[in-house]
């Protein structure tokens, strides 16, 4: 099955300051940043069934090398990334999406 990716518009927010955040550090930090939740979000799109269930319907992809999460649901043929979490921060901000 081939799955649409779709973001909440706070999810797409938190992985621009993210990035934007690595950026102003290092090029290498923000390339590698980058490269990882690429990495990640292709392998939910391949097969999101295979990530954990963390909260009620909501599934966690954990972004190797940084503290984030990307923190999904699925419906039908639809992915929709309700957040890019830094492990910091407290979950309620998620769960309430």
């Amino acid at each position: 099955m081939k799955f649409e990716l779709l973001f909440h518009n706070q999810a797409k927010l938190e992985l621009f300051e993210s990035a934007e955040w690595y950026a102003q550090r290092s090029l290498q930090a923000y390339s590698e940043f980058s490269d990882y939740v690429s990495s990640s979000i292709e392998k939910i799109k391949i097969n999101p069934h295979a990530f954990p269930t963390v909260y009620k319907n909501k599934k966690k992809c954990i972004i190797k090398k940084f503290p984030f999460s990307i923190i999904f649901i699925i419906n039908g043929n639809q992915i929709f990334v309700i957040s890019v979490f830094h492990h910091s921060r407290n979950p309620n901000i998620w769960k309430k999406r």
